[in-house]
């Protein structure tokens, strides 16, 4: 159940900073995953809000500022139905270069037609024109509705127009969940309100036809750049366009550093598309952007980690867990590097012993656990895979203070370790291959207790700061937890009973929906209550 598994781990973090816990909260009562509770109210003995520093905040996202387009069908141009087999576009502005961009197929049509989206050859997808939706409502995806949902099947979906019948996916004691939601679709951009285009479901763009924000309609309002489709955090596909400009940080994924896509960010303002850098695990972050090692096929890290049996896994799902496990090991290996780093940090600030030696351990920790996960890429890929250099130029750069250390235990640690931890649980307890189940188990108890060593050294950095001090750490606590959740758009779940994402979630890889409302229940779940139970404990 984790209902369970979200409040044991709310439970040892609050155990670990002194704290007494009263009542329970139930992650996930909606059927999106969203979380039902008023953000783990009487989640300790000592103070019934949990919100900490800030307001609970928004799931959805919204397009942000620098927004060039109005409503979607201000400048419509609807050609029906065409085939993706059509040439393609090349289009060259100042600073972005798209040729032969390749159009994409809208899914659930055939025979084909072109959607109106093309991927440049380095991935970037752009709106070209708006095309009309030949399957504006979705195939329903409802199997097991017995538990009261929404819907049975379409049939039951006639609020809007377009109306289909999808699986949900909670956090509320299931993955799989047996309730069914209605998700409405569209044909035209003129289906949808203002500021939103009717985006085709296909290849890259999402897994339902469907309105999203559109801070433009297509490349033609974005004079010299391109109208491009934001990749979502979480969830397969996008759901806001935006114009490229001459302020943007990148322009496709490969101006970004490994498994970070340029994406739309909102935050920090203005709003502007910049490289993503949410990862797993404690990142090594240097100048605000996480640095990884590239993957290559060496020797030396994969010896003694767990190896599964793949006898029933088709090469494209095999290749897809080489590299969903290559990007965790690489990962894994950044918080070597950063957990060396926090140790001197702590040492520089007069840590208490018992801080620092916890830290060397949980070092230890991460070169086991980038051991395991490069032995599981290894496994899927064929051949042995290891890290590169990791490079650290100004890695160490800078003064070390005792609230900008704070500040970034607050956001490394009490945020993304903490949920990093909750997914390798759910992660575990998902495995059905009995050696990957005992490695990922390890995995997960290491990270829970590395969860609790970042909010014990935010407690004790806590207490030798003045009270403004102190709420401007919170304050940056709580900034950081808003920028997570505005990263899961709301969007239909994946459907957990798909024959391959069964396959792919029993060798520890969850579908992105699942992932994105895991995630979104750790953060409203786990670690906002425990961030209102330590702003009361440093208050009183």
């Amino acid at each position: 159940m984790h209902t369970s598994t979200f409040l044991g781990m709310r439970t040892s973090i609050l155990v670990a900073l002194g704290l007494t816990v009263a009542g329970a909260c139930t992650p996930g009562k909606g059927g999106d995953g969203s979380g039902g509770s008023e953000s783990g109210s009487e989640a300790t003995g000592e103070a019934t809000s949990a919100s900490g520093s800030g307001s609970s905040g928004s799931s959805g996202s919204t397009s942000g500022s620098g927004s060039s387009g109005g409503s979607g069908s201000a400048s419509e141009s609807m050609s029906g139905s065409g085939s993706a087999s059509s040439s393609g576009t090349d289009t060259t502005g100042a600073g972005f270069s798209c040729e032969g961009s390749t159009p994409i197929d809208q899914n659930f049509v055939d025979p084909a037609a072109a959607s109106g989206f093309e991927r440049c050859p380095d991935g970037t997808i752009h709106r070209v024109e708006a095309r009309a939706c030949e399957a504006p409502a979705t195939p329903d995806s409802c199997v097991d509705n017995s538990g009261g949902g929404a819907c049975s099947s379409a049939a039951d979906c006639t609020e809007q127009p377009f109306g289909s019948c999808q699986q949900d996916q909670a956090f509320g004691g299931v993955i799989a969940s047996t309730t069914c939601s209605c998700v409405y679709g569209c044909a035209t951009d003129s289906d949808c309100a203002d500021g939103q285009i009717c985006r085709c479901a296909g290849d890259g763009l999402g897994l339902y036809t469907e309105c999203i924000d559109g801070g433009c309609v297509d490349d033609s309002e974005c004079g010299d750049y391109l109208c491009a489709l934001s990749p979502d955090t979480c969830e397969p596909g996008g759901f806001v366009t935006q114009c490229h400009g001459p302020g943007d940080l990148c322009f496709g994924d490969d101006d970004c550093p490994d498994f970070q896509p340029c994406y739309w960010s909102t935050y920090p303002e203005p709003a502007k598309w910049a490289c993503n850098d949410a990862v797993c695990g404690r990142p090594f972050l240097v100048d605000e952007v996480a640095r990884v090692a590239p993957v290559i096929e060496r020797a030396g890290w994969s010896a003694g980690g767990p190896r599964p049996t793949q006898g029933r896994l088709s090469p494209a799902l095999r290749s897809r867990l080489g590299d969903h496990w290559a990007a965790i090991a690489a990962m894994e290996h950044a918080s070597v590097a950063s957990f060396a780093r926090a140790i001197l940090e702590l040492m520089a600030v007069g840590a208490p012993a018992e801080l620092v030696a916890d830290a060397q351990v949980a070092l230890a920790d991460e070169i086991d656990h980038a051991q395991r996960a490069f032995a599981l890429a290894s496994a899927f890929a064929g051949r042995e895979l290891g890290p590169g250099p990791l490079a650290l130029d100004h890695a160490l750069g800078g003064t070390i203070d005792r609230r900008r250390l704070a500040e970034a235990v607050a956001r490394e640690a009490c945020v993304g370790e903490t949920v990093a931890a909750a997914e390798a649980r759910i992660a575990s307890e998902a495995c059905r291959d009995p050696a990957m189940a005992r490695s990922l188990a390890k995995i997960a108890a290491d990270e829970e207790r590395h969860a609790q060593l970042g909010w014990r050294t935010l407690a004790w950095l806590l207490e030798g700061l003045d009270p403004a001090s102190r709420a401007g750490v919170l304050g940056v606590m709580e900034e950081a937890i808003e920028s997570a959740l505005e990263g899961l758009v709301t969007a239909p779940p994946v459907a957990a009973d798909s024959p391959e994402e069964a396959v792919a979630r029993a060798f520890g890889l969850l579908p992105a929906g699942e992932r994105a409302a895991l995630v979104r229940c750790a953060l409203e779940e786990i670690v906002r209550p425990c961030a209102g139970a330590l702003a009361q404990r440093v208050a009183a």
